[in-house]
C-alpha cells in the first residue's frame, strides 16, 4: 500500500508518495499529462491548451486562470468554484496518469493507496467548521476518494521533520502527539501564519497577519519603475499589450520575475542585486528587437538589507504578540519551527529575535517546497479504510 500526500498550495502544488521510487524512503511524483511533462512541483492554477481545460505547464505564463482563492466555500463566485474543481478533477487524474504503480477502481473505490490533503492551519481561527467544509467539499463536489489523512499544513510539516535530529527527543518519544508543543511561524507570500502543533486540538493559537513578504517584493516594485527608463518602457510595453488584446497581466507576471529573481539572490548571497528583463520575457508575441531590455535594475546589498529589514520588523511585532498571547493562555511552546516558502530565506533575520523572545532555540526548515506532501505522505492514516488493499 502507498500513502499520497497532496500540498495544493497559493502558487504550487506539490504531490509526495510513500514509500518512494526504487526503495526510497519518500518521492516526489513526476506530473505528467498527454505526454507532456508539467513537473513535481506544478502551478495551482488551470489553462486552455487545444481549447480544453488542461494543468498549467510551469513555462505557461498567459492566459492561466488562478484557482489559489478557497473557491470551495459558498461566498465566492459560481466561476471560481467550478475552476477550483475542474483543477482538482485535472490534477488527481494527472496522479494516476503518471504513477503506473497506483491502482484505483472509481467504480468500486478499491485503490491500493491512502490519500492525504492538507488545509491552512489559520483556517481554525475563522471557525472550527471551515476544515471539514473543504474536507466535505473535495469528497462530495470534486469527487476525490475518501480522504484518509487530513491535517493543516502546520502539522504536516513538523510531521515531515519526524526523524530530524532536532525534534527527535520530541516527536519519538512516548508522549501522545496531540500533548506535544509546536509552534509555526510560517513566513510567505500573503500572509504571516502563526499555529500551534496539532491544529485540531489547539485551535485556539492559530491566527494570521497579513504582511506577507509581498512587502518586500512591492517595495522593490515601486523602486525599480522610478530607475531608469522603466517607467517608460513599461508604459511602452501596456501600449502594446493593449493593442494586442491585452489577455497578460503585466504587473502580476512582473511581481513573479522579480521575486524570483530575489529569491535566488537571497540564496547566493551576491553583493549586488541586479535584475534584467527583456520585453519578450514579459510579452512572449513581443515583435520589436527580440532581446531588448524593458526592465533594468542594480541595487546594493545594503539597500537590500534596509528593505527587507523594515519588513522584518513587522514581522517581530507579530511575534511579540503571539508571545503575549500564547503566555496569557499559559499554552508554552516546547520547540519553534520557522518554515513557509519564505522561512528559509528570512528566518535567518528573525530566529535569535525568536530564540530570546520564547526562550526556545527555533528550527529553519529547509526544504518548505515539499514539507507539506511529505509530511501527509510520512503520516499513518486517521481510520482504517477497507477500500484500500
Amino acid at each position: 500500500m502507498y500513502t499520497i500526500g497532496i500540498d495544493i498550495g497559493p502558487e504550487k502544488t506539490v504531490v509526495s508518495r510513500s514509500p518512494g521510487y526504487g526503495g526510497e524512503k519518500l518521492s516526489q511524483i513526476l506530473l505528467k499529462h498527454n505526454q507532456c511533462c508539467l513537473g513535481k512541483e506544478i502551478k495551482t492554477a488551470i489553462c486552455r491548451i487545444d481549447n480544453e481545460w488542461s494543468l498549467c505547464p510551469n513555462n505557461v505564463e498567459i492566459e492561466c486562470v488562478d484557482v489559489t482563492r478557497n473557491c470551495w466555500r459558498e461566498d465566492y463566485l459560481i466561476s471560481d468554484r467550478e475552476n477550483f474543481k475542474m483543477f482538482i478533477k485535472l490534477l488527481f487524474g494527472t496522479i494516476l496518469e503518471s504513477d503506473k504503480e497506483l491502482m484505483y477502481n472509481p467504480q468500486t473505490g478499491v485503490r491500493n493507496f491512502a490519500l492525504g490533503v492538507a488545509y491552512p492551519a489559520y483556517w481554525h481561527s475563522e471557525g472550527h467548521k471551515a476544515p471539514y467544509d473543504y474536507l466535505k467539499f473535495l469528497e462530495t463536489e470534486c469527487m476525490l476518494p475518501t480522504i484518509d489523512i487530513f491535517y493543516s499544513d502546520s502539522d504536516s510539516r513538523v510531521r515531515a521533520l519526524s526523524n530530524s535530529d532536532f525534534f527527535y527527543d520530541l516527536i519519538n518519544c512516548s508522549i501522545p502527539w496531540s500533548a506535544r508543543r509546536v509552534f509555526c511561524v510560517e513566513l510567505g507570500d500573503d500572509i504571516v501564519n502563526f499555529a500551534s502543533v496539532p491544529a485540531w486540538v489547539n485551535y485556539k493559537h492559530c491566527w494570521k497577519f497579513d504582511i506577507g513578504a509581498h512587502r518586500v517584493i512591492d517595495t522593490l516594485m515601486a523602486e525599480i519603475r522610478k530607475t531608469g527608463n522603466n517607467i517608460h518602457n513599461l508604459q511602452k510595453l501596456a501600449r502594446y499589450n493593449n493593442s494586442t488584446g491585452g489577455n497578460i497581466d503585466i504587473k502580476v507576471l512582473l511581481s513573479s520575475i522579480i521575486k524570483r529573481v530575489v529569491k535566488q539572490y537571497l540564496i547566493e548571497g551576491h553583493e549586488r542585486l541586479c535584475i534584467s528583463i527583456p520585453f519578450i520575457e514579459l510579452l512572449p508575441n513581443w515583435d520589436g528587437p527580440k532581446w531588448e531590455t524593458c526592465i533594468e535594475y542594480e541595487v546594493s546589498k545594503e539597500k537590500i538589507d534596509e528593505i527587507i529589514i523594515d519588513y522584518v520588523q513587522l514581522i517581530k511585532d507579530a511575534i511579540s504578540y503571539a508571545n503575549i498571547r500564547l503566555n496569557q493562555s499559559e499554552w508554552l511552546p516546547e520547540r519553534i519551527l520557522i518554515s513557509g516558502n519564505w522561512g528559509c530565506l528570512l528566518g535567518p533575520y528573525i530566529k535569535s529575535y525568536v530564540d530570546n523572545v520564547f526562550g526556545v532555540d527555533a528550527y529553519i526548515e529547509s526544504c518548505p517546497e515539499t514539507s507539506i506532501s511529505d509530511g501527509l505522505a510520512l503520516t499513518p492514516m486517521m481510520y482504517k479504510n477497507p477500500q484500500i488493499i
